[in-house]
């Protein structure tokens, strides 16, 4: 959004009267302001004066539409270069002022052009933030330097003081408020990097030591704290429980929300009878608890048994894994695909079943790999990730996540990550 900069003035019989200029605003009326007083009040006959922002540097008014916006440096003028200051005090104002001993190539009154100048710094008490430059000639500076200096130091009193005052307050409180917003964005990393470290601290170890299966599971967040998530433990009958899940938001809410999905489901699949009462007793309980209408999670949930293979699962709204059999046979698993987790207490749920033999690997992933964009704005895509599958999904867990993270890293390039990226591969025999 547009940050305003407010000024107020309250009434002693109560209430008050506020106005809010954004800082754009108060820089091109300041501009007008003093271009009317370059025209009105010349430096000269070919110098100018320019209004210079203090702390970034940068040129907030001149004598042409070119200098604005430039930085001080550009115009050839080295701020830095300046002796200390002298303080003026017979004039309606007092004011510092500031020289340097040789002439600057600054700009000229064309762009492109340039000529040589003396360049004086002023500074008024009450202008703390701005920086007043007046550039004379080097021939004409020796006749025309204090009557000007004199008189720029007058006039930018009264402009200030007559039709600036309130655009000073403003920019004053610019500078308040950019100090304040400085403080709130060093809070919220502070806070969504104590958020990103508990969320990770809540995700198990990348690779378990397993009966009969190897795994190994990776999350990179496309900020720092992001709403995917992973989850396997081993249940008090010996099955193996698996998770993979996405939740539609990002940031600290989608962090909470996803430590809470992934206890819900621990809970419930290690309490309820069978996986599919656990789910619908999962959903409800995450639906009751959910006042966001667009927090709401996808997930994949398989309980496997380590001895025989068999495998049962429910899908509520997730990217169907894929099963590549040990002769090289890819098969996704969209069987019974339902609801996401959390968006209504009255959905329900169906499990699918599939055995896994030795040799075999079941692969898992949430949809930042499939949908990461190219520069062309083209996507990853299922397609593209099946036959990286197919042709290299031999290997350790370790082995085959890192080969997909790399090549949607190389089909990226240099685009910025969208959203976040989790893999989980799973071995068995």
């Amino acid at each position: 959004g547009t940050w305003l900069k407010y000024v107020g003035m309250p009434f002693p019989q109560g209430g008050f009267v506020q106005v809010g200029h954004t800082y754009t605003d108060f820089r091109r009326r300041l501009d007008y302001m003093l271009e009317r007083l370059m025209n009105d009040y010349p430096a000269g006959e070919d110098g100018y004066y320019l209004l210079v922002d203090r702390k970034k540097g940068d040129i907030v008014s001149g004598l042409k539409a070119y200098m604005r916006g430039k930085m001080l440096i550009e115009s050839g003028i080295d701020p830095k270069a300046f002796e200390d200051d002298e303080y003026v005090e017979d004039t309606v104002l007092p004011y510092h002022i500031s020289s340097h001993p040789y002439p600057f190539e600054v700009f000229g009154a064309e762009e492109g052009e340039t000529f040589e100048a003396f360049v004086y710094r002023l500074r008024l008490d009450f202008a703390p933030e701005m920086d007043v430059y007046v550039i004379l000639s080097k021939d004409e500076v020796f006749y025309t330097r204090n009557r000007v200096v004199a008189m720029t130091a007058v006039i930018l009193a009264l402009v200030f003081l007559v039709g600036g005052g309130l655009w000073l307050k403003v920019m004053q409180q610019h500078a308040l408020v950019e100090e304040l917003r400085e403080k709130e964005d060093r809070k919220r990393l502070q806070d969504l990097k104590m958020a990103s470290n508990v969320q990770h601290a809540a995700l198990p170890p990348s690779s378990p030591d397993l009966p009969n299966a190897r795994l190994f599971a990776t999350m990179r967040p496309a900020k720092n704290v992001g709403g995917d998530f992973y989850d396997y433990t081993t249940l008090s009958d010996g099955r193996l429980l698996i998770v993979c899940a996405d939740v539609s938001d990002k940031g600290i809410p989608a962090a909470m929300f996803m430590m809470r999905s992934k206890s819900v489901i621990r809970f419930e699949v290690e309490a309820k009878p069978t996986l599919v009462e656990a789910v619908n007793a999962a959903n409800a309980s995450l639906a009751a608890g959910n006042e966001d209408p667009v927090m709401f999670v996808t997930a994949w949930i398989g309980v496997l048994d380590l001895k025989t293979g068999e495998m049962e699962y429910v899908n509520a709204g997730h990217n169907p894994p894929y099963l590549r059999r040990a002769d090289g046979t890819l098969e996704p698993l969209k069987e019974n695909r339902g609801l996401v987790l959390a968006a209504t207490d009255i959905a329900r749920y169906r499990s699918g079943h599939v055995t896994l033999r030795a040799g075999d690997l079941l692969f898992l992933f949430t949809d930042g790999v499939t949908e990461a964009k190219s520069a062309t704005g083209g996507f990853y895509g299922e397609g593209r990730l099946e036959r990286l599958l197919a042709e290299e999904g031999k290997g350790s867990p370790e082995e085959i996540c890192r080969r997909v993270v790399a090549s949607v890293d190389v089909f990226a390039l240099d685009e910025p990550q969208a959203d976040d990226i989790t893999v989980l591969a799973l071995t068995f025999g």
